[in-house]
C-alpha cells in the first residue's frame, strides 16, 4: 500500500479501527478531520456518541472547529449530531464521567505539599499495613517512600516482601578495594567512599533490623576501574530493596489516594483512577452500557498507562465499541507524565489482537527534502530502536529542496560573551539569507526558557524585537485574582489577620510601619491607614451575609478599582463566577469555594497570543510542539541541558510498575542517565521538525558554557552531543 492507500483506508473505512503511527508533518489532524466528516456523511447518528480526545483542550477545539467547516455546507442535522459528541482531554471525560457516576464536589488539587503532610503524619512504621516493611525503613524513611507514591502503583496488588536475609558478601569483598593504586586525581574520593561503606556495614551489622536507619552509602568517585565495582556490589542489594519499596509504594499509594478522595480532593492522576473504578459499577453499565462508543485518541503517545486503562475500560462496556489512535513515539516528549514504552506496548497488543489494525503515514507535507534526508539519514542511528523508538523513514512532497545549515560563531568567542555571539549569528542571517522574510514566520527554538530570556536580551541589544510564547500568566501572578482569594480567605477565616495583611500592604500600599503602629494603638483617631483597615474589614463583613455570587460582584467591583488593570483579568473574573456559581448551587461554603479557586493560581491562562508581525517568535521546545514556522533557528544547539534531576530511591521514576495487561514487569531498577538522554533525543526531533522551509542551527560547540566556562562535555548531555552519536557524514551547509 502506498501512504495515499494507508491514508484512504483510515479516513472512510470507519467501521474498522487503527492504530496510526503518524510522524511529525504527516497531516495526522487532516486524516482525523477526514475520518470524522466521512462517518457524518455515512452516519451521522453516531456522531452522538463520539468521543475525540487530544493532549490539550485547545488542541481539541481546533479539532471540532475543523470538523464542523469540513461538514458545515452538508447538512443542519450532522451539525446537531455534531454537538453532542465529546471534544477534549482526557481529564476532561474522566471528570465528565465521575460526575455522572459519582455526585460528590471533588476540588482539583494542584498542590499537594500540605495534604501530603499531614498524610505522612498519620502514619507511622507500626501500622499494621506497614509493619511487614519495618527492614525497608532502615534504608529508605517513610518520607521518602511516601514521596515516591504514584497512581501508577495502584493497578495491582501489593506483594509480600522477601523474609531472606540480605547477603552482603560482595559489600564487604568492596572493602578490599586497594584505592592507593588508583590515580592519585581519584584516590581521596575512592578512599571517602570506601570509609563510608565501611561505617554503613558496621552500623547496620551493630544494631537490630527494625530499629535504627542506616541509609544507603554514595559513591563519590566516577573512576572507571571504580564505578562499576561498587554498582555490582551493591545492585542484589539494591534489586531486592527496590522489589519491596514497589509492594511497599502499592499500599502507601491507595492509602493516600483514599486520604485525599475522602477529603474531597482529587489530583489529575486521580481523575483517571477513580473514573476507571466508577466505570466497573453497576450503575456505569446502566448508563454508558447502553451504546457503542466511538473514541479517536489523537496524540496517543503522550497518553499514560493509567489513561489507557481507562479507555480500554469506557469501550468495553459495549461489545461495539471503537477505538482508534494516531500517535507518533518519536515525538513522546513527557516522559514524566507518559511513557513511550507502555505506549508502544500498547499499539502492539492492539494490533496484533486484531483489535485494531497497524498503519503508518510516512509522507509529511511540512519539511521540505532538506530536512527530511537529514533527518532520515540520522537519525535511525540515533534512535536506538528497542531501548528507544523505531524510526520511520520519512517522505516528503514539498517540492522546493529548503535549507539546512549551521551558522559558524567566533571561534575564540568565551562562555561570558556566548549569547552576544549567537544573537549576532542570527543578526547575521537575518540580514543575510532571510533578508525580506516576515519575522512573524522566524522561531527562535531554545531547550530551556531561562535561556529564551537571555536571547531575548541580547536580541533586543541589536534593535531586534522577539515575542515571547513559552510564559504564560498564571493566577499567582495576576494581582485581581489573588486580591479576591485573600479576601474571601478573611470572610470564612477573620480571625486570621496574617493575609488581610498582605492585602492591605500590596493592594492598599499601606507601609509595614503604619500597619504595625495601627496594631499597636487600635483606639487612636482614625487617619489614612486606619480608614482603610475599617473599610476592608466592612467589606469582609458584609460579604459574608451574602451568598457567594453577590459577595463576589461586591467584591470583584471594589478590586477593578484598586488593582492594575492585566491583560488577563477578564479571564480569571469569568473562573471566579463560574467556580462561585457551581459552589452556590451545590450548596457550599465561602471556604469550599476559596479551595476551588486555589486550583487557578498555578494554572496558566487558556487564551491565545495574537503573534505580532513585527517580532521573531521565541518558543522552547516542548511548547513549538504542533507548531510550524517556515524558518527554525536552534540557538544553544551545543550547551549542555539537563533535565530534572532524578532522586532516590529508584522506585521514584520506574515505568514499569504497572502489572498490566499490556506493560511487562521488567527489573525495577532505571537507568535514570539513559531515560533523560532518550528524552532528549525525542525532544531534538521534535524541535528540527518544526521547519516548513529553513532550519539552521548554531554551532557553538567550541564554547565551555558550564559553570565558569569550564565544564567538560563528557560531562553533561548536550544537544549537540547526541546529534553527533549518528556520525553522519558531515555535508551539511555552513553558514
Amino acid at each position: 500500500m502506498t501512504d495515499q492507500d494507508r491514508r484512504n483506508s483510515f479516513c472512510t473505512e470507519v467501521d474498522r479501527n487503527f492504530s496510526v503511527i503518524a510522524p511529525a508533518g504527516v497531516g495526522k489532524t487532516t486524516a482525523l478531520v477526514e475520518r470524522i466528516a466521512y462517518l457524518a456523511n455515512q452516519n451521522p447518528e453516531k456522531l452522538t456518541h463520539l468521543y475525540v480526545l487530544s493532549y490539550t483542550n485547545e488542541a481539541a477545539a481546533s479539532l471540532k472547529r475543523r470538523v464542523q467547516k469540513r461538514i458545515g455546507g452538508n447538512s443542519n442535522y450532522q451539525l446537531d449530531c455534531l454537538k453532542q459528541g465529546f471534544f477534549g482531554t482526557i481529564h476532561s471525560l474522566c471528570l465528565k464521567v465521575i460526575r455522572v457516576l459519582d455526585p460528590t464536589p471533588y476540588v482539583l488539587l494542584t498542590d499537594e505539599e500540605g495534604l501530603k503532610r499531614a498524610f505522612m503524619e498519620s502514619l507511622t512504621a507500626s501500622d499494621p499495613d506497614l509493619a511487614r516493611f519495618n527492614h525497608l525503613f532502615r534504608f529508605w524513611e517513610l518520607r521518602e517512600l511516601i514521596t515516591g507514591t504514584h497512581n501508577r502503583f495502584l493497578s495491582s496488588k501489593a506483594n509480600d516482601p522477601s523474609s531472606d536475609s540480605l547477603d552482603l558478601t560482595a559489600i564487604e569483598g568492596l572493602l578490599r578495594y586497594e584505592w592507593h593504586k588508583a590515580p592519585q586525581r581519584s584516590q581521596a574520593a575512592i578512599k571517602k567512599t570506601l570509609d563510608e561503606v565501611a561505617s554503613w556495614l558496621k552500623a547496620y551489622q551493630q544494631t537490630t533490623e527494625w530499629m535504627s536507619y542506616v541509609g544507603l552509602p554514595t559513591c563519590h568517585s566516577s573512576y572507571k576501574n571504580f564505578k562499576p565495582l561498587f554498582d555490582d556490589a551493591f545492585r542484589p542489594l539494591l534489586i531486592r530493596l527496590e522489589a519491596d519499596a514497589v509492594a511497599c509504594c502499592r499500599i502507601l499509594s491507595e492509602r493516600y489516594f483514599q486520604f485525599r478522595k475522602t477529603r474531597g480532593y482529587l489530583t489529575y492522576d486521580d481523575y483517571s483512577v477513580w473514573a476507571n473504578r466508577c466505570l466497573q459499577t453497576q450503575k456505569a453499565k446502566e448508563y454508558y452500557g447502553t451504546q457503542p462508543v466511538n473514541i479517536l485518541l489523537d496524540e496517543a503517545q503522550d497518553t499514560d498507562p493509567l489513561q489507557f486503562e481507562f479507555l480500554k475500560t469506557f469501550c468495553s462496556l459495549h461489545p461495539e465499541s471503537q477505538f482508534s489512535m494516531v500517535g507518533d513515539p518519536q515525538q513522546s516528549i513527557y516522559d514524566e507524565r507518559a511513557d513511550v514504552k507502555s505506549y508502544l506496548a500498547y499499539h502492539k497488543q492492539l494490533t496484533s489482537s486484531k483489535e485494531c489494525e497497524a498503519l503508518t503515514f510516512s509522507c509529511t507535507h511540512r519539511c521540505p527534502p532538506a530536512i527530511v534526508n537529514t533527518l532520515n539519514k540520522r537519525f535511525p542511528k540515533i534512535f536506538d530502536g528497542a531501548h528507544n523508538v523505531p524510526y520511520v523513514s520519512l517522505e516528503t512532497d514539498v517540492s522546493d529542496p529548503g535549507t539546512f545549515q549551521s551558522i559558524a560563531m567566533d571561534p575564540d568567542v568565551d562562555a561570558e560573551h556566548a549569547t552576544q555571539q549567537e544573537a549576532q549569528c542570527i543578526e547575521n542571517l537575518l540580514l543575510g539569507p532571510l533578508k525580506g522574510h516576515a519575522l512573524s514566520d522566524v522561531c527562535l527554538l531554545v531547550p530551556r526558557k531561562a535561556w529564551l530570556y537571555e536571547l531575548k536580551q541580547a536580541l533586543e541589544g541589536l534593535g531586534r524585537k522577539v515575542q515571547l510564547h513559552s510564559t504564560q500568566e498564571t493566577g499567582r501572578y495576576n494581582s485581581l485574582f489573588c486580591a479576591c482569594l485573600t479576601l474571601i480567605h478573611g470572610i470564612h477565616t477573620p480571625e486570621d489577620t496574617f493575609e488581610l495583611m498582605g492585602f492591605l500592604h500590596t493592594v492598599l500600599h499601606c507601609s509595614d510601619c503604619d500597619l504595625a503602629y495601627e496594631a499597636r494603638q487600635p483606639d487612636k483617631v482614625p487617619n489614612e491607614t486606619r480608614k482603610k483597615i475599617d473599610n476592608v474589614k466592612a467589606l469582609v463583613q458584609n460579604c459574608a451575609d451574602l451568598s457567594l455570587c453577590e459577595g463576589l460582584e461586591r467584591i470583584i467591583d471594589t478590586l477593578k478599582k484598586l488593582c492594575p488593570p492585566s491583560d488577563h483579568d477578564a479571564y480569571f473574573i469569568d473562573k471566579v463566577f463560574s467556580e462561585a456559581f457551581e459552589a452556590q448551587q451545590q450548596g457550599q461554603s465561602w471556604a469550599n469555594l476559596e479551595l476551588r479557586l486555589r486550583s487557578y493560581l498555578d494554572q496558566p491562562v487558556d487564551s491565545a497570543v495574537t503573534v505580532d508581525p513585527n517580532a521573531l517568535q521565541g518558543f522552547t521546545y516542548h511548547k513549538a510542539k504542533g507548531l510550524e514556522w517556515e524558518t527554525v533557528i536552534l540557538p544553544y544547539f551545543y550547551r549542555p541541558y539537563r533535565g530534572a534531576h532524578k532522586s532516590y530511591p529508584y522506585v521514584h521514576c520506574t515505568h514499569c510498575i504497572l502489572n498490566s495487561s499490556f506493560v511487562d514487569t521488567a527489573s525495577p531498577l532505571v537507568d535514570v542517565k539513559g531515560d533523560e538522554k532518550r528524552n532528549l533525543q525525542r525532544l531534538l526531533y521534535v524541535a528540527l521538525t518544526r521547519a516548513k522551509m529553513n532550519c539552521f542551527w548554531v554551532n557553538d560547540a567550541h564554547v565551555k558554557c558550564g559553570k565558569n566556562g569550564t565544564s567538560k562535555w563528557n560531562e553533561s548531555l548536550s544537544f549537540g552531543s547526541l546529534w553527533d552519536e549518528g556520525r553522519p557524514e558531515q555535508n551539511e551547509g555552513t553558514i
